[in-house]
Parts: structure tokens; C-alpha cells; sequence
């Protein structure tokens, strides 16, 4: 309360949330405990409106200069309605591959003379629309002949609509003839002084179907009147550096996603739902001919049929302003006013409401603090998604993710299938995952579904609340099986990674009761596969039973990825063996990248070993080749092999010739094996990995490396030469092979020498950077295919409207 208010006129107040001013406001609401004190008292007592948000605020108040006692303070905010519907593949608009969709939505350009606007607005248009829809492009008589040419190419283009009227109609007409032409779809009025950025469309329409009682849908704007951001009636210059699209993309993140309720739309962007277009009818050509209230009157017929009117305050649009009709822009907007309050009595007022809508004043807010701050330009998002945050998957991933950061913002996903938490993660040293958002399932997943509807729902909140323009799948463990459906509802592109064999049988490793590799194909017998993520008591019969529910499931996630990565091509023909679908989609190969300080050189191979010392690195379990460690060891009665385990062994091993060395961080990883001194490496895996990071290690600290002929190790072996090949399922012959190796002097240089070779090539030129090359390659194509519009110049020859 203020208690500090002059008698003949009540304070001004301004309002600063967390240290950005929020809004001015004047005391001048009367209060009975100063008016019994000082009768002539004018006001005192004022209301204040917060945003609904997470967490608390500081409110910082002044008057005079002053703060108001107990200022600043902090309140708690009212949380946001729980979350938006989610959105599934029927409803997404894409094939299952990318490329052009249905087509729910028309965007209508009006256009009269200003050729050079006219210009920046199509190529903006035609650039960043990546929603598939119709594009209308109405030419309202234009007078200038630059317009005539400008507009020539769009004739006979797919999926564009070039009208020319052969008299001016007036921009009400027109429009109206827009909205005929677009059918039974949503439209779009866009005016031709525009220029729209990044998911301008997806966002708009993912704002529009938000609930069912929306009309109307407007952008926010740099010079839009009451809905520029981040003043009103204020043009907005650009920041330094920053071209228009960073604009959009600075409000797509910044600005909080509050979608205002206003009275009424505004012309310059915006997004009609077709059920309310059906509903009101279209604009009233007789009263606002040329424009200049004919959104405004039909805003209030929808409202008073129960629609509503929302901001879409994360879509910014430059807008020119009056570029078509110039000086004439002041009697328009005076002869619209009359019409408006004579039929509207209530008008004025409802627009001033905008002025205290917490909503939209915390967008403002929000704007202002972006643009305030010293920053470089936005970055495109990408959220990343993980299961395990330990092994081969998370570490790369981690490395992807820091070679990106300076063209994209990376956001990292996980879940333990209760849980689920969103962060921005560290990408340089010394800093921390920041937390964002976390939420708890009302019901935790299971391998038996894979499927909630509340995973779905707080993702589709998730990826609007925070802008994100690419979904990377790392590992679908623990997550919601319909999240690339959710995100292609969104308009996200989806990316999906096979880091290991998971959506194939959740195995993982393809290895049966009896560690017997299936290559995807149950093998006989009557036990049971255990999954290896998920606790076995709840898991339904997964052998020739629940396995083929499994593929089903994977299959329909399969349908809303628009590319798939992994990391060798043994582990792709896998995948397409189960799957023959992914033969026609994008299914790429890009290995896992390393960067090294330095390479350790192969030593000089002595003469013939009488002891071959072993390194074998990594979590090593029986899928890791435990067993057989130990049974080589067996039977080595006269310690020809000397094994050194680095890492975690389960179960445990221990016995003659097995020297245990415990975990290590990756790291430490060079140090510490360069210190054992051993003569080669080996894996000894019995499924087939994918990639292998214990090779790449071994190799880079000059070590050749056996391992058997199964997925990468034995495809990376074969290229590379910089190892052996050993025989699998017989000990006595496998340990035979190994003992060779410590005797056959010549071959131990020759795979040295493949090492050194290695090293020199692929291990130096294979890094992070590189890596992260490819993927802004199929990131950049995913994107730019996505685009609703091609065309290319044709001969002019267009329709003309009566």
C-alpha cells in the first residue's frame, strides 16, 4: 500500500520486476484508512497484477524517486495452467518423410505498389516459412510497373496463388477474396511492408490451435503499435549485429510464451482460425473499404460469439508500416475510429486494457531485459535427449554438443523414466549445467507401453516454451515413445541416433539368456530375454512374444524422424535388416569424433614376446568379454598372456594373470595404460558395438588392438589393418591366436605401422569439429527442406480476377 500520496493528485508509481521495469501505474485508488486521516485526499491505494510464471520475483516500487516502504519484496508467482494439449503424428501436417504435407493454412499477401518492401517481404516469406502451406498473392491493381515484374516468377509455381486484380479493390476486398480463394483452410493475413523470421508459421498456428475458442492469432512486432515489443507505439531498432531474423529468434526465447488475451487482432500478421471465419464471416468491405478497422470490427463481432483474441508474443515480424498507403494513413485510421465506437461502445475501453494486461506487460518486460543485455546473436535451439548419463553415448554426446555451441544452443533432455529434467548444459570448462525445468510423471513409464500421455504433454510445453527449432534423439530409453510425434506436431525436425541396438529388442546388445548374439532374430529355445534397462519382474515375455508389440511401437515412432543417424555402417545394415522401411529415408552414417592433446607413437616392436601384456579398457562385463578374460586365464598355465583391466569389472575377476586397475575417468585414461606398458589392446565385446570408444583410445596411445570380427570393432579393424581379427566360440583356439601374436614379430610392426597410419590420418583429422560439420550439414538440409515454397523465375502470363 502507499501511503505517500498528495492531496490534489494521486503518485505515479513505477514498477521493476527482478530490476527490468514492468509497468507505471498511478495511486489513485481510494483508501477509507488515509481519507479518515486527510479528507481532501485524492487516491492512495493501487493494484498491481503479476504474470503468472515459476518461482518468485523481486518487486522494486517507486514514487518520487523513492522506494515505497518494505520495497523491493518478493512474491510469489501464480503458476501457469498445467500445460498444452500435445500434439500427435495425425495432426502434424508432415510425411513421414521430409518434405511438403497437407496444407491447413494459406497466407494471404495483399499487395499495392511499394515494389522494394513488397520484395523483402516474399523473399523473407519464401526463406522462413517452413509450416507447409498455400501462399495467396494478390496484386490489388498496382500501379507501379516494378510490381509487375517482381511478381512474374510466382506464376505457375507449386503451391503459390498469384492473382492479379484488374482494378483496385481496395485492401477489404481483397482481402475477403483471399480468404475465398484459401478454402476451408486457416488463413494468414500478412501485408506486404512485413518480413517474418524463423517457425514464424509453426508458431502461429501452434498458438492458434492451442485451445478451441481462438480466432485470431497476432505477431508482436518492432513497429506494430500497441503490439510492438518491447514498447508500445515505440518503433523497436535493431541491436547491433543483429539482423532480423536474431529479432525473432530473440522473442522466441525470450520473450515467455504468455499468448495475452487482447480485444482485438491487429492486420499487419495475422493467423485466422477457418471455424471462426465460418462462424463471424469475413471482413465488412462497405465500412472499411481501404482498410484501417476492418480487423478491429470483425475482432469484436468474434468476441461477441465467444471467440477470443490472443498475441503470439514468442512470433516477431518486422513491419514497415503504412508503406502502400503513405499520407493517406490518418484520415483511414480516423474514418475507421468513428465506425468502430459507433458500433462498439465498448471499444476504447477494452483496448485499454491492453495497457495493464500482466500478460503482455511481462512479454514487454522480458523483451526489454533481452535487448538490454550485452549479447551475441540468438542461436538456433536444439534439444539433445539421452537416457544413461554414463558410457559411450552421454560422453559424445557431451562432445557434440560443446562443437556446436557457437552456431546452435544446445538443450539437454533426460529422464529415469519417472523424472524428467531439462537442462542447458556446460560445453566449455569450468561451467555447470544450468537447470531449467524438471517434472515428475503422475505415473512412471514402463517398458510394457513406453507411452504417457503425461511425458507428451509436458514435452509439448517444453519444446514451445523454450523455442526449440531441432529435436536430437540420442537414446529413447525411459522416454515417451510418441516424442518425435509430439515434436513434429510442433513442426520440429527430428533427428534419431542408434547409438546401440535398443529399438530393435530392448536387450540392447542382441544377446539371448545364453549370451548368444541373434543379429535381431530370436534365437531357439525356451528362456526368456532380459531387458537391460528396465527392471525384468515387470517385463512382459519379450522372446517371440512382446518383441514384436516392440518393433510395432518403434515402427509408428520411426514415421515422425526425418533423418537417422549412427555411427558405422555394420550397425546400419542391422538396423535396416529389421527395419527395411529405413531403406527409403534418410539414414546416415557419422562416426563418434575425438579430439587429443597428443597421440602416443607406437613403441618399437621387440623382438619375440615370451609374455604378451594385454590392456583391456571399459566397463568390462560379460557382454565386454569377462568371461572369456577368464577363461583364457584358465588355461594359461604357463602365463603366456598377462591381462590388465581398466575399468569396472562385473562380476568381479581376479586369479593369475588378471591385474585389476579400477575405473578411470576418460580423461586419465592415457596416463594411467601408458604406465602399465602393455604390448597391445583388445576388446573382447560379443555383441557387436556400434562405434567403440575403447578403440579409438587404444589406438591413440599407439597401441594395435584385437578384437573378433562383430560390428565396428571388426569393421574398423578390417580398414584400418591396426589390429587383429580373432576367432570366436573356441577359448583354445582364440588363446592359440594370441600367443602368436606375441611371437609373430613381423605382424606386430605391420599393424604398428597401421596404428601410426591411423594416427596420422583419421585419428587427427576425425575430431569434434568435424564431426559436429556433419551435423550442421543435416541439420542445415532438414531445415531448408522443410521450406513450404520453391520456385524459380517462368514467363509471366497471370489470371485476373473480375
Amino acid at each position: 500500500m502507499f501511503e505517500a500520496s498528495r492531496p490534489d493528485r494521486p503518485a505515479d508509481i513505477s514498477v521493476a520486476i527482478d530490476g527490468v521495469f514492468y509497468r507505471s501505474l498511478r495511486a489513485e485508488l481510494r483508501r477509507g484508512d488515509l481519507t479518515r486521516i486527510a479528507p481532501n485526499l485524492v487516491g492512495g491505494g493501487f493494484a498491481l497484477s503479476l504474470p503468472p510464471g515459476q518461482g518468485s520475483v523481486e518487486v522494486s516500487l517507486h514514487a518520487h524517486g523513492e522506494h515505497l516502504r518494505g520495497s523491493p519484496f518478493r512474491i510469489a508467482l501464480e503458476p501457469r495452467p498445467a500445460a498444452l494439449p500435445p500434439r500427435y503424428a495425425k495432426a502434424r501436417g508432415f510425411p513421414p518423410a521430409a518434405g511438403q504435407g497437407s496444407t491447413d493454412v494459406a497466407i494471404i499477401v495483399p499487395v499495392f505498389n511499394a515494389p522494394e518492401e513488397t520484395e523483402r517481404c516474399l523473399e523473407a516469406l519464401l526463406e522462413q516459412t517452413t509450416w507447409p502451406a498455400r501462399l495467396i498473392i494478390i496484386d490489388d491493381g498496382s500501379t507501379d510497373p516494378a510490381i509487375s515484374a517482381l511478381l512474374d516468377p510466382f506464376q505457375g509455381t507449386p503451391s503459390v496463388t498469384l492473382v492479379r486484380n484488374a482494378t483496385n479493390l481496395g485492401y477489404t476486398r481483397t482481402v475477403n477474396l483471399g480468404i475465398s480463394l484459401a478454402g476451408g483452410s486457416d488463413v494468414v493475413i500478412l501485408n506486404s511492408d512485413t518480413a517474418v523470421g524463423p517457425r514464424w508459421l509453426d508458431q502461429l498456428r501452434s498458438a492458434a490451435r492451442s485451445a478451441p475458442d481462438i480466432a485470431s492469432v497476432t505477431a508482436v512486432s518492432d513497429n506494430a503499435g500497441a503490439f510492438t515489443l518491447p514498447d508500445a507505439d515505440r518503433p523497436t531498432p535493431l541491436p547491433p549485429g543483429f539482423a532480423m531474423e536474431d529479432m525473432q529468434r530473440l522473442a522466441a526465447q525470450k520473450a515467455g510464451r504468455h499468448w495475452p488475451d487482447v480485444p482485438t487482432a491487429n492486420g499487419f500478421c495475422v493467423y485466422l482460425r477457418r471455424a471462426a471465419l465460418d462462424a463471424v464471416g469475413g471482413f465488412d468491405e462497405q465500412a472499411f473499404p481501404r482498410g484501417y478497422g476492418e480487423e478491429n470490427d470483425w475482432s469484436m463481432r468474434a468476441a461477441r460469439l465467444g471467440w477470443r483474441h490472443i498475441i503470439d508474443d514468442r512470433t516477431f515480424v518486422h513491419h514497415e508500416r503504412s508503406a502502400s498507403f503513405g499520407s493517406a494513413r490518418a484520415s483511414l485510421v480516423a474514418d475507421g475510429q468513428k465506425v468502430l465506437l459507433e458500433r462498439y461502445p465498448e471499444y476504447n475501453a477494452l483496448v485499454r486494457g491492453m495497457h495493464t494486461n500482466a500478460r503482455l506487460l511481462d512479454a514487454r518486460r522480458r523483451m526489454r531485459a533481452a535487448l538490454a543485455q550485452d549479447q551475441p546473436r540468438p542461436r538456433p535451439r536444439v534439444l539433445f535427449v539421452i537416457s544413461t548419463q554414463t558410457g559411450g553415448t552421454p560422453l559424445t554426446n557431451r562432445d557434440l554438443m560443446a562443437a556446436l555451441s557457437n552456431d546452435y544452443e544446445p538443450l539437454l533432455l533426460t529422464c529415469d523414466a519417472r523424472v524428467i529434467t531439462l537442462v542447458r548444459p556446460a560445453c566449455t570448462d569450468g561451467e555447470r549445467d544450468i537447470p531449467l525445468a524438471r517434472h515428475v510423471l503422475s505415473e512412471p513409464l514402463s517398458l510394457a507401453s513406453h507411452h504417457s500421455l503425461d511425458y507428451d504433454t509436458i514435452l509439448t510445453r517444453w519444446l514451445t516454451d523454450f523455442a526449440v527449432e531441432l529435436l536430437h534423439i540420442r537414446h529413447l530409453a525411459w522416454h515417451g515413445l510418441n516424442l518425435p510425434a509430439v515434436a513434429q506436431g510442433l513442426g520440429i525436425p527430428v533427428v534419431l541416433s542408434f547409438h546401440d541396438f535398443y529399438s530393435v529388442c530392448p536387450t540392447v546388445k542382441l544377446l539371448d539368456a545364453d549370451g548368444t548374439f541373434c543379429a535381431g532374430t530370436c534365437t531357439q529355445g525356451a528362456r526368456d530375454c532380459t531387458p537391460e534397462l528396465w527392471d525384468p519382474i515387470h517385463a512382459p515375455p519379450i522372446k517371440h512374444a512382446y518383441i514384436h508389440t516392440w518393433r510395432d511401437h518403434f515402427k509408428r515412432a520411426f514415421e515422425s524422424c526425418d533423418a537417422f543417424v549412427t555411427t558405422s555402417e555394420s550397425t546400419r545394415a542391422t538396423m535396416l535388416k529389421v527395419y527395411p522401411e529405413l531403406a527409403g529415408r534418410r539414414f546416415l552414417v557419422v562416426p563418434h569424433g575425438r579430439d587429443f592433446v597428443a597421440f602416443r607413437p607406437p613403441r618399437a616392436t621387440p623382438s619375440e614376446l615370451t609374455t604378451l601384456t594385454i590392456l583391456v579398457p571399459g566397463n568390462i562385463s560379460p557382454a565386454k568379454g569377462r568371461d572369456i578374460i577368464a577363461a583364457l586365464a584358465a588355461i594359461d598355465q604357463g602365463r603366456r598372456l598377462q591381462f590388465h583391466l581398466l575399468g569396472e569389472v562385473s562380476p568381479p575377476l581376479a586369479g593369475p594373470g588378471i591385474h585389476n586397475h579400477g575405473r578411470y575417468g576418460r580423461e586419465a585414461f592415457a596416463g594411467l595404460a601408458t604406465k602399465l606398458n602393455p604390448d597391445i589392446g583388445a576388446v573382447f565385446s560379443i555383441w557387436p558395438e556400434t562405434y567403440c570408444h575403447t578403440l579409438t583410445e587404444l589406438w591413440a596411445i599407439g597401441l594395435p588392438v584385437a578384437g573378433f570380427d562383430l560390428g565396428a570393432v571388426g569393421e574398423r579393424i578390417r580398414d584400418t589393418g591396426a589390429g587383429w581379427l580373432l576367432p570366436q566360440g573356441d577359448i583354445a583356439e582364440l588363446y592359440g591366436q594370441l600367443t602368436r601374436i606375441g611371437r609373430d614379430v613381423p605382424d606386430r610392426q605391420r599393424a604398428a605401422d597401421c596404428v601410426a597410419a591411423w594416427q596420422a590420418g583419421e585419428g587427427q583429422d576425425w575430431t569434434c569439429s568435424a564431426m559436429a560439420s556433419r551435423y550442421k550439414d543435416i541439420y542445415g538440409r532438414l531445415v531448408t527442406e522443410r521450406r513450404a515454397f520453391t520456385w524459380a523465375p517462368r514467363p509471366s502470363g497471370a489470371a485476373t480476377a473480375p
